[in-house]
């Protein structure tokens, strides 16, 4: 497993763990998970969590939610 390469496919949404871990050699997510820690110190899902891009409809959501609660 390169992690430079498992690393650029999770900062893309629109690949699952799963595609992730069959693209870069795993067959088991499960796999993935335990080689991943070893490497980055985190999981895949929680590096995608701190790393990846923030989806467009994530900041609508997050802006109409602020709007709300204030009253707009």
């Amino acid at each position: 497993m390169s992690p430079t390469v498992a690393k650029e496919m999770l900062s893309k949404r629109d690949l699952s763990i799963a595609d992730v871990t069959l693209a870069v050699g795993f067959s088991d997510v499960s796999q993935l998970n335990r080689m991943f820690r070893k490497l980055i110190g985190v999981t895949p899902t929680a590096f995608r969590r701190e790393n990846g891009p923030r989806l467009k409809d994530d900041n609508v959501i997050a802006t109409a939610s602020k709007e709300t609660h204030r009253g707009a």
